[in-house]
């Protein structure tokens, strides 16, 4: 007789919600790529990208991502679910596919930062994935912050997701007051 309890996290529908999200880009670009997902409990971080001509794997840790406060918060950057790890490490893979690091970095908008998570503080590229991740989950909200980062993104790939208030507002409502109140404030956005 043991008395250890052994708990397994279900990510299931998180994650399956990112590889859907993950076939829909894919289906509205008309675009093919072979992208293995990895679960590994193992995984130090949340999430990781391996880029590798052969090998290109995404690993996620879904016991990193359990945090209650910032988990299943579609469409906001601060959503820590195993959905948006998968989607910001899909973000790194795009960066690589269609090369928009090195453009987006000698991109002089207007000589700001958009930082929208502190793990964007971190270096440009973070920053590039965390608004491409925005772009991928709820693109109106990047178009509402930042006009022209939205226009930059928009004719390179289209987003899987809907842009539009209704979707944007769809998402937002499901959004805990204080994030949403936070999110009017941080970019003086009103909605009456």
């Amino acid at each position: 007789m043991t008395s250890t309890k052994v708990s397994i996290y279900n990510y299931g529908t998180s994650l399956n919600r990112g590889i859907r999200l993950l076939e829909r880009f894919k289906n509205i670009n008309s675009v093919s790529f072979r992208l293995d997902i990895k679960i590994d409990f193992s995984e130090p971080d949340l999430g990781r990208f391996n880029y590798d001509p052969k090998d290109r794997v995404i690993y996620v840790n879904p016991s990193k991502c359990e945090n209650k406060d910032f988990n299943d918060l579609l469409g906001h950057p601060a959503d820590c679910s195993v959905y948006s790890t998968l989607v910001h490490e899909l973000s790194h893979f795009i960066d690589q596919k269609y090369k928009l690091g090195t453009e987006y970095h000698l991109k002089n908008w207007g000589l700001k930062r958009l930082i929208v998570t502190n793990y964007s503080k971190e270096d440009i590229r973070e920053e590039l994935a965390d608004i491409l991740t925005i772009y991928l989950t709820n693109p109106y909200y990047l178009k509402l912050i930042d006009k022209e980062r939205y226009c930059w993104l928009k004719p390179k790939f289209k987003s899987p997701t809907p842009c539009g208030l209704q979707t944007f507002l769809k998402l937002y409502n499901r959004w805990p007051k204080k994030l949403q109140d936070k999110f009017c404030t941080d970019y003086n956005i009103k909605f009456v």
